[in-house]
């Protein structure tokens, strides 16, 4: 996810932000609410691009699955980091060295996941990374949260929030049945899979309390030192 919070004197109107990326129609483009929101495929994947009130988000997410094309249960994604983040920033490079106006905060987040074989293989790996040990034996429904500011090499006086929440993600796969009667609803399920993985959620952002605003020419260079210091954490 990449977003832009505009400088209040920003105008939206009559601008469509997925045109000036450069790709083809939207498969689909909805407005409601003051807000606006086009998807359509990107990179093998999906974006999905919203705009609303001086905020713009950029999501770059799983491809939806058709009826016809439900693939293997479990976590969809992007591809490896490394190499998604990469070409789903060069995409976006051309726009904010271009057209994108003053900001007044911007940020940077992802979810990453890497595959165990349940929660306390999780809390295992996990235990690797963090620095202390969770009992995966005798705990559960683990969520550490941290922001390690840093200084930023682009805007010296800037503070970078650098917001990491790590966990195990469990997702569960029901089928079966409801049966409908004058006593109620009556639910059949049965479980058909199970996966874990950890997991690391980072948000990446300036500092609201920063009012100088950030200028068009320093907001790729600022976006650049965002995906390093995710990949440093990555």
């Amino acid at each position: 996810r990449v977003t832009a919070f505009a400088s209040p004197e920003f105008s939206q109107e009559s601008r469509s932000f997925w045109a000036e990326l450069g790709l083809s129609e939207p498969e689909s483009h909805e407005k409601k609410k003051g807000q606006v929101t086009d998807q359509g495929p990107l990179l093998d994947h999906w974006l999905i691009l919203t705009s609303a009130s001086g905020r713009i988000d950029w999501l770059y997410v799983p491809k939806p699955e058709e009826p016809d094309e439900i693939e293997e249960f479990g976590f969809h994604d992007v591809g490896p980091f490394p190499e998604a983040v990469d070409k789903y920033v060069g995409l976006l490079g051309g726009w904010l060295e271009g057209k994108c106006p003053k900001l007044v905060r911007f940020a940077f987040g992802a979810t990453i996941r890497l595959p165990v074989a349940d929660r306390v293989e999780g809390y295992k790996q996990l235990s690797a990374y963090l620095p202390f040990k969770i009992d995966g034996e005798r705990s559960s429904d683990f969520l550490y949260q941290i922001n390690r500011h840093r200084k930023s090499s682009v805007i010296p006086e800037l503070s970078i929030n650098r917001l990491t929440q790590w966990s195990v993600a469990a997702l569960t796969g029901l089928a079966g049945q409801l049966t409908f009667s004058s006593g109620g609803i009556s639910p059949d399920l049965r479980q058909y899979g199970s996966k874990s993985a950890c997991q690391a959620v980072l948000d990446i952002n300036t500092d609201p309390e920063y009012r100088k605003g950030i200028e068009k020419k320093q907001v790729k260079d600022l976006l650049d030192e965002f995906v390093r210091m995710a990949k440093e954490i990555a």
